[in-house]
């Protein structure tokens, strides 16, 4: 079967609109002023991100350097509206301020979801090697394989002039990602990488998304075509 472009435009439209609320179903609306002793739960004062040796360096941390309006949802059923947000990925912990400090939120337990700008992050357990571990990630697809994307934060030495021939670089962090599964409530595994692994996701389907992805030029690489790739096997399991 040929799909065609707005079709898949379609698909990924509509089910990226509803993401965030496969998650949660907010019961109680509210903002940071009117529940400051439930926040207060989940979230500490911070004057500093910790850099560790690479004090120096003053961002390229942050997902975004810029505060952008959001949304947490909180457990249990609670909405907490009109956040100025941003992520530290190398901290892993969401921020907020309020003109005056800046917060931690430091019990990412007690959150269901966020939505911060047209991004919704959920805060899961996942296999890193063999190992139980737990942190944000963002859904990119939602129903039947949740498809996640990690961002990681590296620190990068830079190097110093040898020649006149190389120009010296400064030290710098580096923000990297990563691509995982989620099926159920059980914890997220990393999509395979090779390339006949990842089409084996796809079981008895594998085939027709193969065709899909050529047919619409999609590449495993790219967050906005893998999320397309899920969106669309997500759709073929649901008219089966």
């Amino acid at each position: 079967m040929r799909i065609n472009k707005s079709f898949v435009g379609f698909i990924f439209l509509f089910v990226n609109s509803i993401i965030c609320h496969n998650y949660v179903i907010a019961q109680r609306s509210t903002s940071i002023q009117g529940q400051q002793t439930y926040f207060n739960k989940f979230a500490n004062n911070i004057d500093r991100v910790k850099r560790g040796e690479a004090k120096h360096v003053a961002e390229g941390y942050y997902l975004s350097n810029e505060w952008k309006k959001g949304v947490i949802y909180a457990k249990p059923k609670v909405e907490i509206k009109n956040l100025q947000l941003r992520y530290c990925v190398l901290n892993q912990e969401f921020e907020f301020t309020n003109e005056k400090d800046t917060f931690s939120i430091n019990k990412p337990e007690l959150i269901d979801s966020v939505r911060l700008d047209n991004k919704c992050f959920i805060y899961t357990q996942y296999y890193d090697s063999n190992n139980l571990e737990s942190a944000y990630f963002e859904v990119l697809s939602s129903k039947g394989f949740v498809l996640l994307q990690k961002y990681n934060c590296r620190f990068v030495r830079g190097k110093k002039q040898v020649s006149s021939f190389e120009e010296p670089t400064d030290d710098s962090y580096v923000i990297t990602t990563q691509f995982y599964l989620k099926e159920s409530e059980g914890p997220a595994s990393l999509l395979p990488r090779s390339k006949s692994d990842f089409f084996n996701v796809f079981g008895d389907q594998k085939d027709e998304i193969k065709k899909f992805m050529k047919t619409n030029k999609l590449k495993r690489s790219n967050s906005e075509d893998l999320s397309k790739v899920f969106n669309y096997y997500n759709y073929l399991n649901m008219k089966s």
